[in-house]
Formats: structure tokens, sequence, C-alpha cells
């Protein structure tokens, strides 16, 4: 009886955890790993310096649910090897429930925990409310928080983050999930490989026709792709107007563009030039993941040198900064801005973030909300790496962590709403949009649409994602109205560019990765 008691409680658990989203930002999730040996945080130290791979094997119960035999180690580099360097026990987890038992995963095919301890972020809204900016525009993680101890003890609140996996990648790209990955996190003691072209980082430069001239800057995740990224880096840097049939433009601008407008320097853009994957999917392009937010929202101060970017020049990041120093370091923004489609299509995809987020003030309010949702938990984390006094604090105003200044979360985005809202490329002589019409007949898919102050428009089409994006040019009238008709069966999702004499829009605002479907 007691047997079917504890079988029908756990029944019960894994199916009300089912019935959520295991990501929800209203729920703190209570994840308690257990792992049976006094020693575990000296073996898993061990593990991480020395042992590339392995894992302690322990027990975890997510929200009563127990799994047993997962895998379990410490990750991440700064947030772990600054925070265990002056003895802090609030270390960052990576956790595989199927690391032995291949069949045990969450609902929604989650195998893998993430576990970050939301260093050098004393407000502890930067990572979750950065990812939710992001999935708007792109395919990116979900993150919400979790209370986590460690054989009864309790460690502390954590960031919990969608791993970028097979089951990720499979889930927005179609595909089975197992095609070309790489962690663009470069090895940081990182040497010079004879016959190779001098390096910096994750950037995508060219280094050389022997694959091997890539292996200290790139993570691999899948069986191979080595001379695959060596193709790419090579069109990108010989040949950037050709790149499309490698690179997924649209969706690299818009990492650049969400990175821009939320000042992430902890990214491609910044010194360290790193915290993205690239996915080659189906159709054959690459396209990037962004990852790693907790020092977003200018919370990393570092652009080209180990000179820190003050408070000003933080608010008022210039939208071309890297463009505009023609950095041959960061090629993936210099090469492509220096495309006069690509410059405008970037600029409208920030606008359109800034509309949404930072001049409609939701993300301030969003912020507000989310710290008092997590307060009393925040309050209740004894091994937090930050005075309580600082989360609220932090919310509008500098603050210290760790010798380092970690600006106000609204003392960023008011100054930086006011400098982009007065940003001449995102405020003058902009394309008028208007809703488009569409018709159907049982070949053709027939739309119209009359913007102001367009200097041309353009469809873009395809019926999978596992297709390239096919395009066509409007015809305007004499009235200003702009008109093309396509094969339906061609068309099962499409969008429209409307570009104008400084920037370019788009059709629905988030397109590609929100296409209109024609159903």
């Amino acid at each position: 009886m007691k047997k079917l008691l504890l079988f029908c409680c756990g029944l019960f658990l894994a199916l009300q955890l089912g019935a959520q989203n295991f990501y929800d930002t209203d729920v703190i999730r209570r994840i308690d790993i257990t792992i049976p040996v006094a020693d575990w945080a000296t073996r898993l130290d061990s593990i991480k310096r020395h042992s590339d791979g392995d894992r302690l094997i322990g027990t975890v119960r997510v929200d009563g649910v127990t799994f047993d035999s997962v895998g379990i180690r410490f990750k991440g580099n700064s947030s772990y090897f600054n925070v265990q360097k002056h003895g802090g026990t609030k270390l960052p987890f990576n956790i595989k429930l199927d690391h032995i038992r291949r069949d045990q995963q969450l609902p929604g095919g989650i195998r893998t925990l993430k576990l970050s301890n939301v260093f050098r972020d004393p407000s502890f809204i930067r990572e979750v409310l950065a990812y939710e900016v992001a999935r708007n525009y792109m395919p990116a993680p979900r993150c919400n928080y979790a209370s986590v101890t460690v054989n009864g003890q309790s460690v502390g609140l954590y960031n919990s983050s969608e791993s970028v996996d097979e089951e990720f990648l499979a889930t927005h790209f179609g595909g089975d999930g197992n095609d070309i990955l790489f962690k663009c996190d470069p090895s940081w003691d990182q040497k010079k490989r004879p016959a190779c072209k001098e390096g910096d980082k994750a950037s995508l430069q060219y280094l050389g026709d022997g694959p091997p001239c890539y292996f200290p800057y790139y993570e691999i995740k899948s069986d191979t792709g080595w001379t695959e990224l060596r193709n790419l880096t090579k069109r990108l840097n010989q040949k950037p107007e050709e790149v499309e049939a490698l690179l997924d433009v649209p969706a690299v601008l818009w990492m650049h563009a969400f990175n821009n407008a939320i000042v992430n320097l902890d990214s491609y853009t910044g010194q360290l030039c790193h915290n993205y994957y690239l996915y080659r999917a189906p159709n054959g392009q690459f396209t990037p993941v962004v990852w790693d937010m907790n020092l977003a929202f200018g919370a990393f101060r570092f652009l080209d040198s180990w000179e820190p970017l003050s408070d000003e020049e933080l608010q008022t990041l210039s939208p071309f900064v890297v463009y505009k120093n023609k950095n041959p370091l960061r090629p993936l923004i210099t090469n492509l801005l220096s495309q006069e489609r690509y410059r405008k299509l970037y600029a409208g995809y920030l606008l359109t973030i800034h509309e949404d987020f930072l001049a409609s003030g939701k993300l301030l309010k969003r912020a507000t909300v989310l710290q008092q949702k997590i307060r009393t938990a925040v309050s209740q984390d004894n091994n937090r790496l930050y005075p309580f006094e600082d989360f609220s604090k932090n919310l509008n105003e500098t603050v210290e962590a760790g010798n380092v200044d970690i600006i106000g979360f609204s003392q960023l985005l008011t100054a930086r709403t006011e400098y982009l809202s007065a940003h001449p490329v995102l405020n003058k002589e902009l394309p008028g949009l208007a809703d488009p019409v569409r018709s159907l007949s049982a070949d053709e898919l027939t739309l119209s649409i009359a913007p102001t102050g367009a200097e041309s428009v353009t469809v873009f089409y395809r019926n999978s994602v596992e297709e390239f994006w096919r395009s066509k040019a409007l015809a305007v009238d004499e009235s200003g109205t702009y008109s093309v008709s396509v094969p339906r069966a061609e068309a099962g999702f499409y969008y429209l560019v409307i570009e104008g004499k400084r920037l370019s829009r788009v059709l629905p605002r988030n397109a590609p990765f929100g296409a209109f479907e024609l159903k």
C-alpha cells in the first residue's frame, strides 16, 4: 500500500510538472541534488580542472520527481573559477538526466539542467530578461529560476537555462538536430598554430585552409564540421556579398541588433568575442544561437580593449560602433554591414527592438515585476554572491560586484532609450508600415501593400526550414501601391522587406523568425 501511495504521488507530481512550462518564470523550480560522496565538491573541482567530459553520478529531484543515475559536473569559466577562488560555495552546475538512463528526461524532452549562479548580476534579472527579449526575434534558450540544494543543504537561487542541444535544435530548425554544431568559446590559453594566420577568439576570421587552424577558437559539438566552418570563414572574409549561401544573414543581423540594443558586450561584439553557438541548419546555412546572458545590460564593459567603458559610453553605445571602427577582428559585423542592404536591415531590426522593449517602457516594467517575484527567494539565499541590499539597488543604480562596477538596470536603459530615440538613422525618413493585403487563387498568392517612404519592397518565401528563402521584388504603380504574385505551392511561409532611405523594416515585425504562414 505504501509503495502504491508513493507511486501515485510521483505520478501526480510528474503530471503536474508536465502540465507546466518547465522554464515558466512564474515558477521557481525546486532542484534537490544528491551526490553520495562526502568530498563531492573537491572531486567535482578536480573534474572541472583536469577531466573534460567526466561526471559524478548522483540523484536529482525536480519538483519532487526523482531522476537517478544522473551525471553531475560544475560548469562555467569566470562564474566558476572566480567564485571558487574566493571561497564561494554557490558554484554553477551542469546535470545530465540521461547520462546513463537514455530515456530519462523532463517533459518536453529536457535532458540537461544548466544552473548558473547569477555571477556579477546583483539584480538577479539580467539573464532571464535578455533571453525573454531574444526569443521574440530568434531561436533562443528559455530561462527561469531554481532553488537548489545539495545533499540536503541549500545552495541558493540559480538561473536555470535551456540547453542548446539536439532537442532545442530540432524544435527550432527541423531535421534531427544532429547537424553541425559549434560552441563559439575559444580556449583562453590558445596558441597560434604553424601555417595558420593569427586569430582573435571566435570571430570567424579566415585563418587558413587547414581545419586545425580553427581548433583553438571553437568547441565542436558534432562529429564533423571543421571543413564547413573553414569554408564559412573563407566566404565571409573574401566574398561577403555571396555569404548567404552558407550563412543565415538575417539571423546574424538580429543577433547583432539584440546585442547592441541591450548593450550585451559579453558576446561576439565585445572584447572576448564569444558566447554564441553556430548551427548548420538542414538548408545548409549556419545560424547563430545566443548564449550566456548574465552580463547583459551593460554588466560587461569591455568593447575592443581592456579599458572599461564608462556609464555614459555604455548608455550611448553607437549602433554602428564596430562597423565605424572598421575592426578587422570582427568580420561578422564589419563585412556584413559593409553591404548596404544588410546595414539597412540591421538598423531596422535595432529600431524594432528599441520600439518593442525600450521606448515602450516594457523592459523596465518587466524588470520591476520580475524582481518582485523573486525577492523572497533572493533574501533567503544565504550563499548569494552579493549583499541583499544590492538586489534592489542595482535595479536603478551602479553597485560593486567583486571589484567591478555593475551599472543599474534602469540607469542604463533610461539613458539608452533617449539616445536611440534621438539617433538620426532610427528616427528620420523611416518607411511607413502598412498591413499587406493578401489574396489567394488555386495557383498563386498575391500580395499588395502601400507603405510610405519606401524605395523598394521585396517578398521572401519558402515552404519549410529545409529550404532557402526565395525572393521577388514587388512592382509599384502610380498610386504607390506595391504588388506581387508568387506560386502558392512555394509560399508556405513568407515575409516582406520594406526598404527605405536609411533602413529597412520587415513584416511581420520579427521576420523571418516570425514569418507569415499560409494556411
